[in-house]
């Protein structure tokens, strides 16, 4: 609705020297918060919501966005939020047609290809009313206006998704796919899609292939979500309504195509079984729905739907929908389910939250499975009391625990007549084991309202809690509904810790009990194997102790990458290189944390006089974080 061996350690692994940011054993994970409105932007007080996220899966320092944002010069392209460093600074870029001036776009979403560095959109025009646009650019930074593909009315909440296909037939083509609301028939839950998006001429392929195969009340639900496998497993779920009015009743469903939806009769490969055995299973039928239930500040338009596919596995995949029909959205509940054979049978709720809305999933490539969503309290324990969002990110590696991370906790008072403060969406997804995501919320610089903290590119006085429109802090500005990019970077998943002893204690000191070791001459040898089918990548960094009980020097991590059955040694000539520590004895402990099962075999061995006098060996055991 409108309306993202080091040359000294040997020839089988190469380290890289990176700076250590902070990164610790069993630490949490590391979270980025942005206000993304630019500091040139300062003076604005638009509603800027509805947002979507585009991190570039070749180069993740480049990211896209987009809200309900004007170009701020007018004329007639509306932007996108732009960032070339990772999120930590944006800026616009008004390069899609059919600029609004009070809210930009419609409904617009981006998003780019694993490899071509092609940016793709589908979006509503803000210069016409449900016309929809297919769009792309091979350079989202540039000037020069998007490329429109295809131009329909009709139409609603266009959700974009793009892969590249990595192997076998068509391998390098970036295939799109545009769920969509298309209301050239009753069955209006529809997936245009192109197999060769990247370079071929208007219209690129792209055409509706409805994906509703059962007579509705005269329409199904607004949204339409497409995830895809880099298999070419494409699912798509979608609200299919049996009831329009007074209330609506609707089936969750969820549709699947094997083949990149290349086949005659796209999305036909996963059937409701048991059941009326047609395409689409129905995971939720007959869930009550309220158009337009309202919770003070935003209201639902039954647009609350995401699917994601775990990377790892073209058989695993999420579902999370609303359902509720109050209204006042009292019982408005998310719902998330999985299942673990291509959507043939379902888990009953992993997770259900009510109030709340603005559901949103994504599965790492570690499979650890990211919820987003924007809960509804009242009171709340926002700065302020009264009402709050709370916007969660809820992540588990397996549906039952889960970790749950508060972005933001800010006030719900309206900003909007028509109560439409956040929009109908939000986005999460995964680059990696990393998750990025954006969501929209009430501008107040509060740190209070920030648990994992924020930072501001606009004018912002976190003591006096006031956003200004100059460096000055001479001219205040209103509160209004900004868009907020984030990144969570999660540790990893093991971590090997094994003892080091390395040099020479004095003979005098041992004599007199003044060292740390008998006197003799220490060796440490680390062996660390692959001994899985596929490269594998670790993190290693050496913490020393100090004498009388004060805590030593922790390195840099180095990075080291293994291919499969691939080992490397490291010993203490190579420790003392990497560290810069020439000590005379080296005591602590080498820490490898990665996301891999690996073999870490350390051996220990001492010698006096030329002599080996001990050796040992030890198998380090590997610890979840």
């Amino acid at each position: 609705m409108k309306y993202t061996r080091h040359p000294e350690i040997g020839t089988l692994v190469a380290v890289v020297l990176v700076v250590s940011i902070g990164l610790c054993s069993f630490c949490p994970a590391q979270v980025m918060v942005v206000n993304m409105t630019p500091n040139s932007q300062s003076n604005e007080v638009g509603n800027d919501a509805e947002p979507n996220l585009a991190v570039n899966p070749a180069n993740p320092s480049r990211i896209a966005a987009t809200a309900f944002t004007p170009c701020p010069t007018g004329g007639s392209n509306a932007p996108i939020y732009v960032s070339t460093d990772a999120g930590n600074t944006w800026n616009l870029n008004c390069i899609v047609p059919g600029n609004h001036p009070v809210f930009g776009t419609g409904d617009i979403t981006i998003r780019f290809a694993d490899s071509s560095n092609i940016l793709y959109a589908g979006d509503l025009r803000g210069d016409a009313f449900l016309e929809m646009n297919i769009l792309r650019t091979s350079d989202f930074t540039a000037l020069t206006p998007m490329t429109v593909l295809e131009d329909r009315s009709s139409e609603d909440q266009p959700y974009t998704q793009a892969a590249t296909v990595r192997s076998g037939p068509g391998a390098g083509n970036d295939r799109v796919y545009v769920g969509n609301n298309n209301f050239s028939s009753t069955r209006t839950a529809t997936v245009d899609l192109s197999l060769d998006a990247a370079t071929a001429p208007p219209p690129a392929g792209f055409g509706p292939h409805p994906i509703d195969v059962r007579a509705t009340c005269g329409q199904d639900g607004p949204p339409t979500r497409p995830t895809i496998h880099p298999s070419g497993t494409i699912y798509a779920a979608f609200y299919h309504w049996t009831t329009c009015s007074p209330a609506i009743t609707a089936d969750v469903v969820v549709v699947r195509d094997d083949n990149w939806g290349s086949g005659g009769t796209p999305f036909s490969a996963l059937l409701d079984v048991p059941g009326d055995g047609l395409a689409g299973r129905r995971v939720a039928p007959g869930v009550p729905l309220r158009w337009a239930a309202d919770f003070g500040s935003q209201i639902t338009l039954s647009s609350q739907i995401s699917i994601a596919v775990d990377p790892s596995s073209n058989q695993t995949v999420w579902l999370a929908w609303a359902d509720g029909a109050s209204l006042t959205a009292s019982n408005y509940t998310l719902h998330v389910r999985r299942s673990t054979d291509g959507g043939q049978t379902w888990s009953g709720d992993l997770r259900a939250v009510v109030p709340a809305t603005n559901p949103a999933l994504a599965v790492s490539q570690t499979g650890r499975v990211g919820f987003l969503y924007q809960r509804f309290a009242n009171p709340g324990t926002c700065a302020g009391g009264g009402s709050c969002w709370e916007t969660h990110l809820e992540t588990s590696t397996d549906g039952v625990t889960w970790n749950d991370l508060v972005l933001a906790n800010v006030s719900a008072a309206p900003h909007t007549s028509n109560h439409r403060d956040l929009g109908d969406y939000l986005h999460l997804m995964a680059i990696g084991k990393d998750f990025y995501g954006v969501f929209s919320a009430d501008n107040a610089p509060n740190p209070a309202n920030f648990p994992s903290q924020v930072v501001y590119l606009r004018f912002a006085d976190f003591t006096s809690h006031q956003l200004f429109a100059d460096a000055g802090h001479t001219v205040p500005v209103a509160t209004s509904i900004d868009p907020f990019f984030f990144h969570v970077t999660e540790p990893p998943a093991f971590q090997y810790a094994a003892k080091l002893i390395c040099g020479r204690t004095e003979e005098d000191e041992a004599e007199h009990g003044k060292g740390m070791f008998a006197d003799s001459l220490y060796f440490t040898t680390l062996n660390l194997h692959n001994p899985n089918d596929a490269p594998a990548t670790a993190k290693l960094k050496f913490a020393f102790a100090a004498p009388l009980g004060q805590p030593g020097s922790i390195s840099p991590f180095v990075d080291i990458t293994l291919s499969a059955d691939q080992a490397s040694e490291i010993d203490c000539s190579q420790i003392r290189k990497l560290t810069g520590n020439n000590a005379q004895i080296l005591d602590g402990f080498a820490v490898v944390e990665t996301d891999f099962h690996l073999d870490l075999v350390a051996v220990y061995s001492a010698g006096h006089h030329g002599k080996l006098e001990t050796f040992e060996t030890e198998r380090v055991p590997e610890r979840k974080q």
